[in-house]
């Protein structure tokens, strides 16, 4: 999909094949060299972290939250990362989700890391979500 040739879902099942259709493009996008296009994969993802916010999707909404955090930190970009993905993490700690940011692959397991570091060093920043210690131990367990 190109991102200029985007398109309205026509259903509620159209949208959930049209977001899983624009994150695989998306991350595509995170594979290439060139800055406009890392700036269009951030540009994207958060599109559709904006037009899920508030509707009730939460999964969705998690979903693109999770891939917005791969998008800004593929670009360099750690501390809005590490800001959305606490928010992220604390209602995946809330449901039990402990391997849902995982499956997003190395860029948020790094991050997870870094957020778990910072909680253990009592450097947590006051606009990070809380989340769990455990949570963070939990999703880092080399078990998963």
């Amino acid at each position: 999909i190109d991102y200029s040739a985007r398109r309205d879902p026509v259903d509620g099942a159209d949208e959930i094949t049209l977001q899983l259709e624009e994150a695989t493009a998306i991350r595509l996008l995170l594979n290439e060299t060139q800055p406009e296009r890392l700036d269009l994969a951030i540009t994207w993802a958060r599109e559709w972290v904006d037009k899920l916010e508030g509707r009730g999707l939460d999964r969705a909404l998690l979903q693109a939250k999770r891939l917005l955090v791969t998008c800004l930190a593929v670009t360099g970009q750690d501390t809005e990362a590490l800001q959305l993905l606490s928010e992220t993490a604390a209602v995946c700690a809330e449901h039990r989700m402990v391997r849902f940011l995982l499956d997003e692959g190395p860029p948020v397991r790094a991050l997870l890391a870094t957020l778990r570091r910072e909680l253990q060093e009592n450097r947590w920043k006051p606009d990070w979500a809380p989340v769990p210690s455990s949570f963070l131990d939990d999703s880092l367990s080399p078990d998963l």
